[in-house]
């Protein structure tokens, strides 16, 4: 009996400790879709993941800081610079053209 009442116990202190876990009310008040809409990281790495989803997450990581960074320091749409990496490189950073151009955005070599 004792037994019983110490298991009914622990499960419906774990129930009511997930229930009110931040994550959980956020999911049910829809507060997690605004979140995901508003963070510029997420957004970036899902346009990447969108045309190249076997990247590796290193890989992911860098390329979103970088495009992150270059659209900061040169003040270009981050989507502009993503959109010329899909269409040069498919986001392969060991991209060679035919004619030399090398990495993300095809640059000539000197």
């Amino acid at each position: 009996m004792f037994f019983r009442r110490t298991i009914k116990i622990t499960v419906l202190a774990l129930v009511l400790f997930f229930l009110t876990s931040p994550a959980v009310i956020d999911f049910f008040t829809g507060n997690h879709s605004q979140r995901l809409a508003s963070d510029p990281i997420l957004k970036i790495e899902g346009f990447i993941l969108a045309h190249h989803p076997g990247i590796l997450r290193k890989d992911l990581e860098e390329i979103t800081v970088a495009v992150l960074e270059a659209s900061s320091k040169y003040q270009i749409d981050p989507y502009l610079i993503l959109s010329l990496i899909a269409a040069e490189s498919s986001f392969r950073k060991t991209a060679v053209s035919r004619k030399g151009a090398r990495g993300l955005t095809q640059l000539m070599p000197d």
